[in-house]
């Protein structure tokens, strides 16, 4: 029986959750720790504003789901699947993009969103708001691509509420949606109402202000600090007296110079839709905290549609060895040890902590 590469990756990364969750058992991992645990218990009184310094998205979607399933299923199975189901949207919406605009690439396009490095289907065993994120901003993608106007606002205002670190994509997306005449003016303003409307009731239903969503942006950002410097948050990790800093540093550096390379190469080619992608990368890279630059890894996966397109356009020839299917075989066992590293990582830093 053969099947196809983009089969063989989904297989392939449900194995490797199942492996990764199968370890967290064995060690008596608990995942529902630091967002995990606070996202649940948001779950339960949605208008609490538990966590202000996050979105109500997941555990909206929580509560909605343990309602439907007459609260049967735990809440931590109940968020592993959601946010399964949201990876496998991903890489169906992937696949349509690539097939859109970089057809020769898909394959390849589709793995590496898939098992990101690090930060793929491990983010499933440890089930945060991401994948859910890249999984609803990526059909926004696809919609506009199409010029399908509803369905492009309909996913345009759902990825609005599943995490800030998309709303940078977002405003670049509508603005580029309003200048290619897909959307008009009221269309640009009220796709921001609905997150807009949240927070104002958010404001008046609560005893104290209590929108730090906004204080976290600028925390994050470095602006808060007295002393900072461009590529602080990355170079920092190179100060540690630490392996995994260094690799993080590394792995850091590594996605803002693609960030900058793709986003020259955007520029150049006067693509409008790869700049938006590329430019709120390469910004989170210069300015992003030490402590919270690890988002910069976990959400430059957008940078696979650019990349794809680069290899495409300009690496025609390169094409040939980057879908041979030993080359592919290679690249998929080295992104699945990955993902086992940061699920052994995970257990590691609970542990540490």
């Amino acid at each position: 029986m053969r099947f196809s590469k983009t089969t063989l990756t989904t297989l392939s990364g449900s194995l490797s959750l199942l492996l990764i969750s199968v370890y967290y058992y064995i060690e008596g991992f608990n995942v529902a720790v630091s967002d995990i645990g606070l996202y649940r218990l948001w779950s339960y009184d949605l208008l609490s504003h538990l966590e202000p310094q996050q979105l109500p998205g997941l555990p909206a979607l929580l509560a909605f789901f343990r309602f439907i399933s007459f609260n049967v299923i735990s809440d931590i199975i109940l968020m592993v699947s959601i946010v399964y189901f949201s990876w496998l949207i991903l890489i169906a919406y992937t696949l349509k993009i690539l097939d859109t605009i970089a057809p020769e690439t898909k394959d390849l396009g589709v793995l590496l969103i898939s098992f990101f490095p690090f930060f793929g289907v491990s983010m499933i065993a440890y089930p945060a708001a991401d994948i859910i994120a890249h999984a609803l901003f990526f059909c926004t993608i696809f919609y506009s691509l199409k010029f399908e106007k509803t369905k492009f606002l309909i996913f345009f205002i759902m990825s609005t509420f599943i995490h800030k670190v998309l709303w940078p994509f977002l405003i670049l997306l509508a603005v580029l949606n309003y200048f290619d005449k897909k959307i008009d003016l009221s269309q640009l303003i009220y796709i921001f109402i609905p997150i807009f409307s949240y927070y104002l009731l958010i404001y008046f239903s609560l005893s104290e202000i209590s929108l730090g969503i906004f204080s976290n942006f600028s925390t994050n950002l470095n602006l808060t600090s007295n002393f900072t410097y461009p590529l602080n948050g990355i170079f920092e990790n190179f100060y540690e007296n630490s392996l995994i800093s260094v690799v993080k540093g590394i792995l850091l550096l590594t996605a803002f110079i693609s960030s900058v390379l793709l986003i020259i190469y955007a520029i150049r080619s006067r693509n409008l839709l790869l700049i938006a992608l590329t430019f709120p990368i390469m910004i989170l890279g210069m300015f992003v905290n030490e402590f919270t630059a690890t988002s910069l890894i976990r959400h430059c996966k957008v940078l696979v549609i650019p990349f794809c397109v680069w290899l495409s356009i300009e690496q025609k020839s390169f094409l040939v060895f980057l879908n041979n299917k030993y080359f592919y075989i290679t690249l998929l066992i080295l992104l699945i040890l990955s993902q086992l590293v940061f699920g052994w990582y995970q257990v590691f830093y609970e542990t540490m902590r």
